[in-house]
This record gives C-alpha cells, sequence and structure tokens, in this order.
C-alpha cells in the first residue's frame, strides 16, 4: 500500500499505526501539498457489512460536528478496487492516556484546562443529537500550537449514536450489547439501556476523576466487574482517594459520577460553567490565604503574631525577647498603627502594613 494514490488525490507515504481492524497511513493531499491521515480497513473485513457500516459513521459523526477541538474529516468513501478509506487532518500530539502514564496526577489548573476543551466539544457535538458513547483518555490527543498548549483533539466517533437511531439502539438494547469502554462507561450504558448526552457527561466525569486522582474510580483485570461497579457501585468520592483536590473542584467531578443521570450536569456548557467557577473559587481562596499569611508572617515565614522571633546576636542588635521590660533593643515603628516590629522586617506584624519608612527607635 506505500506509496499507492487512493482515490487519486491521497498518496500513502508511511504506515502510523495498524490496528485489529484498520490501518492508519501518513499520507500527501497532493492537491492541497499537505500532510494527512488516510484510515483503510483491513482487507478481510471489507465483506463484512456492518464493519462497513460502522467505519463509515466514524466519518459521518465527526464531519457533522466540525469543530476546533474534533479531529476534521476531510474525506471517505470506496476505491473503484474495493479499498474503503477515511482522509483526515494529521494532529500532531499526544494521547492524554500517555500523559497521564508520565505525568499523573494533574494539577487541578491543568485538568481543568483540559477538560472544558472536551466540554466544548461535547456541547457542540450533542448539539448535532450524537452521543460519543467512547470518550476514553486514548481518544483524546493533545497538541501544542503556537497560541494554544495543550489543544484537545476527539478522535474516534465509531460507536456514537447518530439522531435517527431509535430502531438500531432498540435492537441493541433488546440484545443486551454493551457498546463503549468499560472502565469509562456510564451506568445506562453498562446497563445496556438507551443513552443520551448525559453518559458522555459521566465519561468525561470519569477522566477527569483518573487526571486529578492519578487513578480510576473502579479499577479490575475483569472487565465484567467494572461494568457492574459502574452499574452499581458508587464511586469513591475523591477527596477520600486524594484529599489535596480543592474540595469545589471535587463537587463537580462527584455530581458528574452521579449514577441517576437526572443528577449530573445536564449539559456538557453547564459541566464546563462548573468546573470554571470551581476552580475561580478554589484559585481566589488559596490567594487569601497566601496574603494573610503574608501580613501575618512579615519577613519571618515561621513566626506568629505576638511571638516575634529573636535577633541574631553579632549583628550590633542587643538581643532579649522582643518587648520585655529592660531590653535595650532597637525596633521600627509601624507608621499606621505605632507597633514596635524587628530590625529587618518590611511588614508590620500586627497590621500588615508597610514598616519599611517607619521611623526607627
Amino acid at each position: 500500500m506505500i506509496g499507492r494514490l487512493i482515490a487519486d488525490k491521497f498518496q500513502l507515504r508511511g504506515m502510523l499505526a495498524d490496528g485489529g481492524m484498520e490501518r492508519i497511513y501518513l499520507a500527501n493531499h497532493l492537491a492541497l501539498n499537505v500532510e494527512i491521515c488516510v484510515k483503510t480497513l483491513h482487507p478481510e473485513l471489507r465483506s463484512d457489512a456492518a464493519v462497513v457500516k460502522r467505519f463509515f459513521r466514524e466519518a459521518q459523526a465527526a464531519s457533522r460536528v466540525r469543530h476546533p477541538n474534533c479531529v476534521q474529516v476531510i474525506d471517505f468513501g470506496e476505491t473503484a478496487d474495493g479499498v474503503t478509506y477515511v482522509a483526515m487532518e494529521r494532529v500532531r500530539g499526544r494521547p492524554l492516556s500517555e500523559i497521564l502514564t508520565s505525568d499523573g496526577p494533574l494539577a487541578a489548573a491543568r485538568a481543568v484546562r483540559i477538560a472544558t476543551q472536551i466540554c466544548d466539544v461535547l456541547e457542540a457535538t450533542h448539539r448535532q443529537g450524537l452521543v460519543h458513547r467512547d470518550l476514553k483518555p486514548s481518544n483524546i490527543m493533545l497538541e501544542d500550537l503556537p497560541s494554544h498548549r495543550e489543544f484537545v483533539k476527539i478522535l474516534d466517533f465509531g460507536v456514537a449514536k447518530f439522531p435517527g437511531d431509535g430502531e438500531d439502539e432498540a435492537r441493541l438494547v433488546a440484545s443486551g450489547m454493551v457498546l463503549g469502554t468499560p472502565a469509562y462507561m456510564a451506568p445506562e450504558q453498562a446497563l445496556a439501556e438507551e443513552v443520551d448526552h448525559r453518559a458522555d457527561i459521566y465519561s468525561l466525569g470519569v477522566i477527569l476523576y483518573e487526571m486529578l486522582c492519578g487513578r480510576l474510580p473502579f479499577e479490575s483485570e475483569r472487565p465484567e466487574v467494572v461494568v457492574a461497579c459502574h452499574a452499581n457501585v458508587p464511586a469513591p468520592p475523591l477527596r477520600e482517594r486524594r484529599p489535596e483536590v480543592w474540595p469545589a473542584v471535587a463537587d463537580v467531578v462527584d455530581r458528574c459520577l452521579e449514577k441517576q443521570r437526572e443528577l449530573r450536569p445536564s449539559t456538557a456548557i453547564e459541566m464546563r460553567r462548573d468546573l470554571e467557577r470551581a476552580l475561580a473559587a478554589a484559585e481566589m481562596s488559596e490567594k487569601r490565604k497566601s496574603e494573610r499569611a503574608v501580613r501575618e508572617l512579615g519577613t519571618f515565614p515561621r513566626a506568629r503574631r505576638g511571638a516575634p522571633p529573636k535577633l541574631t546576636p553579632g549583628l550590633g542588635v542587643p538581643v532579649g525577647d522582643y518587648g520585655s521590660t529592660g531590653t535595650t533593643q532597637q525596633s521600627l515603628r509601624c507608621p499606621a498603627c505605632a507597633k514596635q516590629n524587628p530590625i529587618g522586617a518590611k511588614f508590620c506584624m500586627e497590621c500588615g502594613g508597610s514598616v519599611v519608612r517607619g521611623n526607627r527607635r
């Protein structure tokens, strides 16, 4: 296949991946003179109508979404000699699964920045009446662009639910067939019930849990055990696993993992807003704590108000208990509250005001 011309416009240059059902090639778009990816079905699967339908549905779903955070499909079809293909943009980056292995758990600000981008593309997906149904870290690419670090690209709409899938969906439900990946599967998927857009919100909640905690809510070597847990067992609260996660952010994640879909955020955009508000509130709380600590401690990080440290001997300053009777000790008077502060202090240990210009006594 290397060197072959597909549809008279895509020239295959090399293989990037070889999966169980398909191969992905690096190719040149001859008309545009850009690098792209071309995905083809394995030859032995081309006669399976159900597989071919799923293959093309992925291209159709991604084409409907047309969002910057969704991989862009350029063309798809079948050549005269039966090669089934999808041509799409080439995404240069790393899958989130790889980043979680090397960097996890992630800082809250970084995890929320990634999750809010996923919320944006999910909102665009759901507005088209689609449900992704297989959201997971290996389907999420992060690409460093000149104007945006860790820009999200969502891949693989192969099991997406379309708005006109009522009859097919009923057949799947009746057969008990489960679609998706066990570790990130919503309870209604695990129970082979009909799903809506809130299944994707649950899956994103699992991904965010993993980003912040460094592990999944449910783990087992047996996929059927994980599926049963998603269906029946409440997820362990995030802060029980990692107490240092900010409570406001953890609350949003825990709400996304509710078994009853009515208790989750109702839309992806609502989840985004909840995350942004939680992160802003947590960062403001941390900022206030830092400012309060600076006011209380002045230039002595380990000192407490009312118990200033003793001055260091040998620097020409008499040493003794600060403020004790009979001690001939130099000090700086705060111009705002008249509190006496140790020589070298920049901030008043009483009111937090600057004492750099204060009077020396």
